[in-house]
């Protein structure tokens, strides 16, 4: 790395990452659903009712196979198969098997209609919370920044800070739209495929769970290598917005000066690097997904080879059987996601441990509860025995006195960084003196009310800076 890149890492450092799972954060995070409650409510009962949807098909299936397409005595039909035929019997209804399946493909029909209502609306009812809980959370972090002092974007490079109103809060948007209502759908499914296979065969459950301790490792070994990877791909995309900001801020600089060809060395080796970790988060994925798909199809190998033997002694349904292979390949889906759920935690909670980071930073300069608001202003100035200095143990001002009468006009000349514009800083208060005292009318400055004493005071600055849009 050149000399001017690794100045420019290590200005744009992330802090390192905590916790996996930090219960303090997630009370804060939940903190801007409680606005939403309803929502976030309505919409767990939708997932809940999605999960009961999604169990109907396989056991359709089953029910038209041992039923209607290959009739079986009722002490080889699936038990569902059973529970129907004796229902229908004492309803007094005996369908012919066409119309036995065309019953059932209408009931199929209906439910596949119902889930795609339910989640339509899931999914309306999710992002919408999102929307408004990521509504909330920029507003605060944006009205924060406004009232922190200006020392502290002495200290923060404006990329880091537009990164954390933007990649952060949207890493957040996943979460509640993503990862933590759903995750209450996929342990819904879970459990209810568990409870259905146990009812068509206990055998054959015990048999499609023993794939489960391979997928526990596949994934755990995924979690470890993703973290990491998720770490460094947030510090890499911290350090490109802030040498974005930087150099763009600054391109008169950049081009005065002709550094356009070591900016741009520079900038590829940030970028490079931003890549490499992208390059090696994909090399995970690309091992994980294929692997949980072969394991899958292994335990649906083994699900056909042991259920197919009972069907050969007679101790297991054609039905039951299907029914057993659609939900494996359901049971084994929500695990995997599971895992994609755990991604979207620990990038929510890498996230939310910056913004809140962000939001508990002191405003340090505020306006007393007794602030003083007078109704005019004369215009009188004093500076009394002024020290200050940015960086401690490095004075810029030193024992400063000076009074100007109001309607009194005084030039401050001096070369740069001999502190004029540091007089006008202390004035209006963007920072504090380190001993002594200004004051405005008499009245020390920090006991002003801090937007009396700004609106008080004409700033015409020499750099202008410009805002987007017209006059008005």
């Amino acid at each position: 790395m050149s000399r001017g890149a690794g100045k420019a890492a290590s200005l744009h450092d992330e802090d390192a990452l905590g916790k996996v799972y930090d219960g303090r954060l997630m009370r804060r995070l939940l903190r801007y659903v409680v606005p939403y409650r309803g929502m976030a409510a309505g919409a767990v009962a939708l997932i809940l009712l999605s999960s009961v949807l999604q169990l109907i098909g396989p056991l359709i299936t089953a029910v038209a196979l041992d039923l209607f397409i290959q009739p079986l005595e009722s002490t080889e039909q699936a038990a569902i198969s059973t529970w129907i035929a004796d229902s229908m019997a004492g309803a007094g209804w005996s369908p012919t098997p066409m119309e036995g399946l065309v019953a059932l493909a209408v009931v199929w029909g209906a439910a596949v209609l119902a889930s795609f209502v339910v989640l339509y609306a899931q999914g309306y009812v999710m992002q919408l919370m999102g929307q408004r809980i990521m509504f909330d959370l920029r507003r605060d972090v944006f009205s924060h920044l406004q009232r922190l002092p200006v020392r502290f974007f002495d200290r923060q490079p404006v990329g880091r800070l537009v990164t954390r109103a933007t990649s952060d809060v949207e890493s957040l948007n996943e979460l509640f739209t993503a990862g933590l209502v759903s995750v209450f759908g996929d342990i819904a499914l879970l459990f209810g495929i568990v409870a259905v296979l146990f009812a068509l065969d206990w055998r054959l459950a015990l048999v499609s769970f023993a794939i489960l301790p391979a997928l526990v490792v596949l994934t755990a070994w995924f979690k470890t290598r993703a973290r990491r990877s998720y770490r460094e791909i947030r510090v890499r995309l911290a350090r490109i917005n802030a040498f974005l900001q930087e150099h763009i801020g600054g391109m008169s600089i950049v081009q005065l000066f002709g550094r356009e060809r070591r900016s741009r060395d520079e900038f590829s080796e940030i970028n490079a690097a931003h890549r490499a970790a992208h390059v090696r988060a994909i090399r995970y994925y690309a091992v994980y997904f294929p692997a949980v798909e072969l394991v899958t199809a292994c335990g649906l190998a083994l699900i056909v080879w042991y259920g197919g033997g009972q069907i050969l002694r007679g101790t297991l349904s054609i039905g039951a059987l299907v029914a057993f292979l659609q939900y494996a390949q359901r049971f084994y889906q929500p695990l995997a996601d599971l895992s994609e759920k755990y991604n979207i935690l620990q990038a929510a909670m890498a996230s939310s441990e910056r913004i809140f980071q962000l939001l508990d930073g002191k405003t340090e300069i505020e306006s007393p509860s007794d602030a003083f608001r007078p109704e005019g202003v004369r215009g009188e100035i004093e500076l009394d025995h002024v020290d200050f200095s940015y960086i401690e143990g490095e004075p810029v001002l030193r024992d400063v006195s000076l009074r100007l009468a109001p309607g009194e006009t005084v030039a401050v000349v001096g070369h740069t960084g001999a502190g004029k514009s540091t007089l006008a800083n202390l004035l209006l208060r963007f920072y504090d003196v380190d001993a002594g005292a200004v004051r405005v009318d008499g009245v020390d400055v920090r006991r002003w009310d801090l937007d009396r004493l700004r609106r008080s005071i004409a700033m015409v600055l020499q750099d202008v800076f410009l805002f987007s849009g017209d006059l008005a």
